[in-house]
């Protein structure tokens, strides 16, 4: 199979994520027994086998569970193409990254009030979450590298060429907030902006889930 066909299937591959992820949480949330407020509570709410308020919450668990879970099968598959395939560029680094989306996906696919499990769902959130910033992020560092550099001083600046700055920023600032906050969340018991440890999550999501989409096959 040829590099341009292994990087169609690869874009199609880390594309499904993103929307395997986007229909889980809208599915989890559309079957939890109460109001969420998407920037206030974590994802993990949706995946608990009860409500915050304590209501059964078992059908918007199992979708969480699942969806997750399909999310680190694919991450996985992802990751051995990469492993396997030394003429694409960056593929090691590519490939642990993945792997670590994988490794939080199994965590954060326990359901948040599993008793002594807790920590694992925890932990896996946290991995979860950031590896997919990160992972999103390198991809659009070097989309924009491979594309705009170097380039010469004289050479004007397209719409194009402020885009793909543009999701750079975004994605790279994003997981920069996202990390602090969990730092000051966990390590000092600080909470930015109230509920900052969520309002985070749902920053690197949003902003990775649209980025996701610009990256065409050569940037795999």
């Amino acid at each position: 199979m040829t590099d341009q066909k292994i990087q169609t299937i690869l874009r199609l591959l880390v594309w499904s994520i993103a929307v395997v992820m986007i229909l889980t949480i809208a599915l989890a949330w559309w079957q939890y027994p109460e109001s969420y407020n998407f920037f206030q509570d974590t994802i993990s709410s949706l995946g608990g086998n009860f409500s915050i308020s304590g209501l059964d919450n078992s059908i918007s668990s199992m979708i969480f569970s699942i969806g997750i879970s399909i999310c680190g099968g694919i991450a996985f598959i992802v990751a051995m193409i990469y492993f396997f395939k030394n003429e694409l560029f960056f593929n090691t680094g590519k490939a642990i990254i993945a792997l670590f989306i994988v490794v939080g996906a199994i965590g954060i696919s326990i359901p948040r009030d599993q008793g002594q499990l807790l920590i694992l769902h925890g932990i896996g959130a946290i991995i979860f979450i950031g590896s997919f910033g990160i992972f999103n992020g390198v991809l659009q560092l070097l989309r924009y590298s491979h594309k705009h550099r170097p380039k010469k001083p004289e050479e004007k600046k397209t719409l194009d060429f402020y885009l793909d700055l543009t999701m750079v920023y975004l994605t790279g600032l994003s997981i920069i907030f996202y990390l602090i906050i969990f730092v000051l969340h966990l390590a000092f018991s600080i909470d930015l902006i109230g509920q900052g440890h969520a309002l985070g999550q749902k920053i690197v999501l949003i902003t990775s889930n649209i980025a996701i989409f610009f990256l065409d096959k050569d940037d795999m």
